[in-house]
């Protein structure tokens, strides 16, 4: 994703832009975040939960987003999103 000819972060990370500025949401649930592209959007969303599977991902993202206190960093599987969809923040 990263070479520079596919350009994929890049798009990636417009159609993140764009999206949050078109739907405005209150809350924001990121399905797969990896190492946060695009998470420097999401700074006038009260309450955003960045989800990965992956645990190294989940510390660079951490690492490169210590400042935004409105992200919430989970380390979940298929399963354990299932539960979480089910709490009432995301209702």
């Amino acid at each position: 994703m990263s070479a520079g000819n596919v350009r994929q972060l890049q798009t990636l990370n417009v159609i993140m832009e764009e999206q949050i500025s078109k739907y405005l949401p209150k809350n924001l649930l990121i399905l797969g975040v990896a190492t946060g592209n695009g998470l420097e959007h999401t700074k006038n969303i009260p309450k955003v939960c960045a989800v990965d599977l992956n645990p190294e991902y989940l510390h660079i993202c951490r690492n490169r987003y210590t400042f935004a206190q409105n992200i919430e960093f989970r380390e979940m599987d298929a399963a354990a999103i299932k539960s979480l969809l089910r709490s009432s923040i995301w209702l």
